[in-house]
């Protein structure tokens, strides 16, 4: 906290009321860096996604300038919101997952020409046609309504379509891909992130599901329902978060700090069949008004969240509510990321 600003507690009731755009901005943000940045029409966007029906959001903009965090509304249990809270990611955890299975092919551990079938034998249908780099990037065509965890070969529906010939947004995808870094590893997976990922950036607000984590000896707060996940965990979704955490993530992901260059170059080769954004390896492409952006969303009925990120990681954007709302999230965190980079241009 900068010298001079409000404490937590002030954040978080100011923040929730709303009192004024440039009080709520001001929390965890100096002076200098709420200056650059155009902070009441960031706090305005937070605002007005929490009025839409009764909900608490959180924002962060992290950008060279400074950083921005906004927080609104109230918590599932009635608290004011605050910047710091907790939530679950949904299906950014597939962004995780996608860096692990990078750094692997990096190790030579793991090809994304492998077929499926060299590490789940009998396990998934046609997983002799399905590539890793195709579960990646979603054109395996594997039924996008099959649930996470695996069904027996004979009980899977009929591929989509021929594997690398189209593209469907498949939760299964990911599933196997975490079943497969758990066979590559000899570990469990959420370990195997946690020691990849989480670790080496510091991410301390962020596990796969964990409800106990604390700082300082007091319990992270969370902006929603606390998401305990149940053992397996799976690669499509699980993990929780903060916004700050997200954004650190993304920052030093598409900064070349977390996969080897020629494995990011890899991840940002996209696919497309038309439709907006494209899809990479774990992350997705879209074509903002402001320009180019690397992201990916998730949803439930708990939570929705919404990662946007500059092609060198030094704007990012996170905005997470916790209510299923995925498409206003989206809408939002458009409206800041474009903010930010219509300012900077």
């Amino acid at each position: 906290m900068s010298q001079g600003l409000p404490g937590a507690s002030l954040c978080r009731a100011v923040s929730a009321a709303l009192v004024t755009a440039a009080v709520a901005s001001a929390c965890g943000a100096s002076h200098r860096q709420i200056a650059a940045l155009p902070t009441a029409k960031l706090a305005g966007t937070l605002h007005e996604l929490t009025q839409r029906e009764p909900a608490g959001a959180v924002a962060l903009v992290q950008t060279r300038r400074g950083a921005w965090r906004g927080a609104s509304g109230r918590t599932s249990d009635g608290h004011p919101v605050a910047p710091g809270d907790r939530f679950g990611i949904e299906s950014v955890t597939k962004t995780f997952v996608a860096a692990v299975a990078l750094q692997l092919v990096g190790e030579r551990r793991l090809s994304l020409d492998d077929p499926v079938e060299r590490w789940l034998p009998g396990r998934v249908r046609e997983g002799r046609r399905i590539t890793i780099r195709e579960l990646l990037n979603h054109t395996s065509g594997l039924a996008s309504g099959m649930p996470t965890e695996f069904q027996p070969v004979s009980e899977q529906p009929q591929l989509l379509f021929t594997p690398g010939r189209s593209e469907s947004y498949a939760n299964l995808n990911y599933a196997v891909l975490g079943a497969i870094i758990e066979q590559v590893t000899g570990r469990r997976l959420d370990r195997v992130v946690r020691d990849r990922v989480f670790r080496p950036l510091r991410l301390l607000g962020t596990g796969y599901g964990p409800s106990g984590l604390t700082r300082g000896g007091s319990p992270l707060a969370w902006l929603g329902p606390p998401e305990v996940r149940p053992l397996p965990v799976t690669g499509d979704v699980g993990i929780v978060s903060t916004a700050a955490d997200l954004a650190s993530f993304y920052s030093a992901l598409l900064a070349g700090r977390v996969v080897p260059k020629g494995q990011l170059a890899a991840m940002e080769r996209t696919v497309g069949t038309g439709r907006a954004p494209r899809a990479g390896l774990g992350v997705f492409r879209s074509s903002l008004p402001c320009g180019a952006a690397w992201g990916h969303g998730g949803n439930d009925n708990g939570y929705s969240d919404q990662v946007l990120a500059s092609p060198d990681g030094s704007t990012v954007v996170v905005v997470a509510e916790n209510t299923l709302n995925e498409n206003a999230v989206s809408e939002a965190a458009t409206a800041m990321f474009c903010a930010v980079r219509e300012r900077s241009s």
